[in-house]
């Protein structure tokens, strides 16, 4: 039974083989929807860079094909982003260097004192940043990323791939997809795995998570908790239309299925969770509100590493909006006060008659010092945004005519909150 896979650039360039064994891990970053099965003269312009003795016209291809923005963006989801990258390959060098010096109180074969010079004075110098110019330049000009066998010059783009040969393989994939064009076709052919995986059925998230101990740490899908069940709609709507590459790598729950909602509902949701144990990374997204805020007070410092809590962000429509309150009608910045996701739902979705629908304000919150707001008519809001999701669904092109900038924001924001939290320790 053979065990290999490979790593594909759109050009066909291999960039990552697996040649005794495949981190099963690794295969987290793919969908059973990406899966594609290719037979004679198309399978063999895929395998004949690594396989030239195959007769094309019995050749079969099979794997998985998508961007290489879409995978950069799900292990960022999964904790391998430009910040761990970064601070991994500081290690690497640092280990390299430490090697190097160990060796040199050895008898060393000839040439090898010459390699570590070489190699130590390119170590010395490189960052991150440096090692991303080095591989975008050789991606540009289609220079080799990978040869098994081929010794690359110190300082190449083949040279500072190897520095990962040692490490988690999905940290040098996602290394090396920060440095090319997030439009970039990526596929990973598993042609010569066991025939099972020929077959359609073959779900790779579903094998990946086969490794229990590992993904608990890093393969399971972060879990998102909102004050609401509409909440909860607006963002699995908002990722189907905008982040669709993202929307098997989350988990939104919906309140409709008996939870109550709001930020006090939130707050003890989340409590639950870190008292159950869950190893998932979790994230609960309060309204940027008085409400929101005074429900969220009590949780600093209580909650373990793997679950934390976020506002909405704070919204530039926001900064100078209509108001009424026992002092008439005035505009003023609500952020913090009454701020609900209505609000990121776009001035087409918000806008009766030609002007802004109003916050009104209502209580006095004590413990925050402050009034609490809330959209005026949020039963028609909902309404609009849904016919809003239906026509951007049934024709993808009058996306382009709508306001989506407020939902951009939040998931930028959710995003980078999801990314600052660390997973549990298996």
């Amino acid at each position: 039974m053979s065990s290999s896979a490979t790593v594909h650039l759109g050009d066909g360039r291999e960039v990552l083989s697996f040649r005794d064994g495949v981190d099963q891990l690794f295969f987290i970053m793919f969908t059973k929807s990406e899966r594609f099965t290719l037979t004679g003269e198309a399978a063999y312009e895929l395998l004949k860079g690594s396989y030239p003795d195959l007769d094309p016209e019995e050749c079969v291809a099979a794997g998985f094909r998508t961007t290489a923005g879409a995978v950069r963006d799900r292990l960022g989801l999964l904790g391998v982003d430009a910040e761990a990258l970064a601070e991994t390959l500081g290690v690497i060098v640092e280990e390299q260097l430490e090697s190097h010096r160990t060796r040199r109180g050895e008898r060393l074969p000839d040439g090898l004192t010459e390699h570590y010079d070489r190699a130590d004075a390119v170590l010395a110098e490189l960052t991150w940043e440096g090692w991303l110019a080095g591989v975008r330049a050789a991606v540009e000009h289609g220079e080799p990323l990978k040869d098994w066998g081929r010794m690359f010059d110190e300082g190449s783009a083949g040279w500072l791939m190897g520095l990962w040969d040692y490490f988690d393989q999905r940290y040098a994939f996602g290394a090396l997809l920060h440095a090319l064009d997030p439009a970039e076709e990526i596929t990973l052919d598993v042609s010569d795995l066991d025939d099972s995986w020929i077959q359609d059925s073959v779900d790779p998230q579903e094998f990946a998570r086969g490794l229990v101990m590992y993904a608990t740490t890093g393969g399971l899908p972060p879990i998102v908790l909102t004050e609401g069940t509409f909440d909860a709609q607006v963002l699995t709507a908002a990722i189907r239309i905008r982040r669709p590459h993202l929307i098997e790598f989350l988990r939104l729950p919906d309140f409709s299925s008996g939870l109550a909602g709001g930020s006090v509902e939130l707050r003890q949701t989340l409590r639950g969770l870190a008292a159950a144990g869950i190893p998932n990374r979790v994230v609960g997204l309060f309204d940027n509100d008085a409400a929101g805020r005074d429900g969220a007070r009590p949780l600093a410092s209580t909650l373990p590493e793997n679950i934390s809590y976020t506002f909405l962000p704070d919204l530039p429509l926001a900064d100078d909006y209509p108001t009424i309150g026992p002092q008439g009608a005035t505009s003023m910045d609500i952020n913090g006060l009454a701020v609900s996701i209505e609000l990121f739902l776009g001035t087409d979705v918000l806008t009766v008659d030609g002007k802004l629908l109003p916050v009104e304000w209502s209580s006095y919150l004590k413990n925050v010092d402050a009034y609490q707001g809330a959209v005026r008519d949020k039963k028609g809001i909902q309404t609009r945004w849904s016919a809003k999701v239906a026509t951007a669904e049934a024709d993808p092109a009058v996306v382009e005519s709508q306001d989506w900038s407020g939902i951009d924001l939040l998931l930028d924001h959710l995003m980078e909150a999801i990314k600052a939290v660390r997973p549990s320790e298996p």
